[in-house]
């Protein structure tokens, strides 16, 4: 829907998450922490899963015509976002955002 509006209500949107950034960085952690204490591996091992299978049923349904389309977005919030990204980019940011955290997550042994 972004992408229809004029460019500038892209711009301000994006700005304006920029500014919000500190209290969404809180509230993602304290939301992390109390997520640890609902999802153990086996719940978030079934969700991932669903939630794998639902993102690529819905990549599949995209058309290519809105898969081109894009948006400012907010690149203080996270090291692989662009200041434009299409509806593409944005579902191949997914598997970047999983496989850092994966890799901050690892032991190397």
């Amino acid at each position: 829907m972004m992408s229809t509006l004029p460019s500038w209500v892209g711009r301000s949107f994006a700005w304006l998450l920029e500014t919000g950034r500190a209290p969404f960085h809180w509230v993602n952690y304290v939301g992390s922490c109390g997520g640890a204490l609902v999802f153990n591996h086996a719940r978030l091992g079934r969700l991932c899963d669903h939630t794998i299978g639902h993102l690529v049923a819905s990549l599949e349904r995209e058309p290519e015509a809105r898969l081109v389309r894009g948006m400012p977005f907010p690149t203080s919030w996270d090291p692989y976002f662009e200041q434009h990204m299409t509806l593409a980019d944005v579902y191949a940011y997914r598997p970047l955002h999983y496989a850092h955290h994966r890799r901050l997550l690892t032991l190397d042994h």
